[in-house]
């Protein structure tokens, strides 16, 4: 199962803006919450039964602490009310008074301990009634193990009421385990107190499958995230475990090893880190490599017209804005005849394709420093950089024999050309649409003349070029400081 948190904006959630992400391991930690709480049903069963057997399944090391009967019945009651717990269903009455029992046995607990009294009366009878035939002298239910397990029973209280108060009473539970766990591994009696070995074996568990009941919450949701981030996170996790598990079993058998087997274990660790980074390095890489692939996308979508490959009007004005303006400019309208004749007899499949071929054609014969960009549906604009008014001319009539002499891929439309209209800008000039507008009034003139044909700005009759020079006056009058706008 793949859960989806509905309640993220796009601010924090990428998946409402890109690809979703999904959170399967989200399912597989509510799924193991079954099998952690009964690992600790087990042993606490084995705790009271050795109580009663008077074995010494509570104290499997002599030197060590043990696991006290009140400590054995609350990893119980908490274990079987997270096997009661129910994704998306109210806490039932039963579960809430097997959460508040455990509540208040360790309050009563952490109470006892803070009296300094050598009288610890809960403690005291639990062990008269569980364990009358056991030596109980150095066993104890320690303050870690009292408030571990408090904070479990009230983490599951708060659930739905107080969720974020819950979450955090869960994480503090989480670390008081592993931190006894720690303490074991690195032999630092100030870490486990007086929590046992066996009490250790419960707590982990227990607090894995209490903030198993948060896998959907966004401090969890990272590790187990689908995304390389995410595997990224649970290595690193598992891998820290590992290396706990190893130096834990060295600093058990350190008296039987030699100084040369030491010295290779060092060596595995050292090794096993080096690898992780170099795991890690890769991923990240990765990661990294792909980020900046989609950022290129992004730029090329935001500046190119997804049809033609062609520039759009936001590409050819931060192109435009980006030019030297010491030399001349030229400035080509190309607008395709009768096209649509061809969306009409073809279909818009065949107009799309025929507008792809042009823009490629065009652009292969362009050079770097100049831009191909679509003006309008059938429209191309062509801005060239350090031309003359002969260079101009040439290029224009080499694109319209281009497009004359092209082909439809698929071979439906048989023939089809272009009108073109040109004009140089002047060095003063700062804006381009009024060259775009003496060059639109010259591709007009094309049309009007039989189509198919380049005309140049200077060669229009007079009253022609009166009429665009007017244009030009209202444009700057209706905006002094014209530039690009639209898409």
């Amino acid at each position: 199962m793949k859960y989806v948190d509905l309640s993220a904006t796009a601010e924090d959630d990428p998946r409402l803006s890109a690809g979703a992400i999904t959170y399967s391991y989200v399912g597989v930690a509510h799924r193991s919450r079954v099998f952690l709480t009964g690992f600790a049903i087990l042993v606490g069963m084995f705790v009271l039964g050795g109580y009663v057997m008077e074995a010494q399944f509570h104290k499997p090391f002599h030197a060590l602490p043990g696991t006290h009967p009140l400590t054995a019945v609350m990893v119980l009651l908490l274990a079987t009310s997270l096997v009661m717990h129910r994704l998306l269903e109210p806490i039932s009455i039963v579960r809430r008074g097997i959460l508040l029992a455990v509540v208040c046995l360790s309050s009563l607990r952490l109470i006892e301990i803070q009296s300094g009294s050598i009288h610890h009366p809960l403690s005291a009878a639990m062990a008269r009634w569980l364990a009358p035939y056991s030596d109980m002298s150095g066993i104890e239910t320690g303050a870690n193990t009292a408030m571990c397990l408090g904070l479990m029973a009230l983490s599951g209280l708060l659930l739905s009421r107080a969720p974020r108060l819950a979450l955090w009473a869960a994480v503090l539970a989480g670390f008081i385990s592993l931190l006894g766990a720690t303490g074991y591994a690195f032999r630092l009696d100030v870490l486990f107190g007086a929590m046992s070995p066996v009490t250790v074996a419960c707590l982990v568990p227990l607090a894995l499958a209490t903030m198993t009941l948060y896998a959907h919450r966004r401090i969890f949701r990272i590790v187990l995230s689908d995304t390389p981030v995410g595997f990224v996170a649970r290595c690193q996790i598992g891998f820290s475990s590992f290396l706990m598990v190893l130096v834990a079993a060295a600093q058990v058998g350190d008296k039987f090893a030699s100084a040369t087997m030491q010295n290779l274990f060092l060596a595995l660790v050292l090794w096993l880190i080096g690898a992780m980074n170099v795991i890690t390095a890769g991923i990240y890489d990765r990661i990294d490599r792909r980020r900046r692939k989609v950022e290129r996308d992004l730029v090329i979508a935001a500046l190119h017209d997804s049809l033609t490959g062609a520039a759009n009007r936001h590409g050819l004005e931060l192109y435009f804005s980006g030019l030297e303006r010491e030399l001349e400019v030229g400035v080509l309208l190309i607008d395709l005849d009768h096209f649509k004749l061809v969306n009409d007899r073809y279909g818009h499949k065949a107009g799309d394709r025929i507008l792809a071929t042009v823009s490629t054609a065009l652009r292969g014969r362009l050079r770097e420093r100049d831009v191909l960009a679509r003006w309008g549906g059938e429209e191309f604009l062509v801005v060239l950089y350090n031309v003359d008014i002969e260079g101009l001319a040439t290029v224009a009539e080499k694109l319209r024999l281009i497009i004359q002499d092209m082909v439809d891929p698929l071979g439906e439309v048989e023939h089809f050309t272009a009108s073109i209209g040109a004009t140089l800008m002047g060095r003063g000039e700062r804006a381009l649409e009024p060259a775009v507008a003496r060059a639109d009034r010259a591709l007009y003139w094309s049309k009007d003349m039989g189509r198919n044909r380049v005309t140049l700005w200077r060669d229009l009759p007079v009253p022609a070029r009166e009429a665009a020079r007017a244009l030009k006056d209202d444009i700057t009058r209706a905006k002094p400081d014209v530039s690009l706008t639209g898409t």
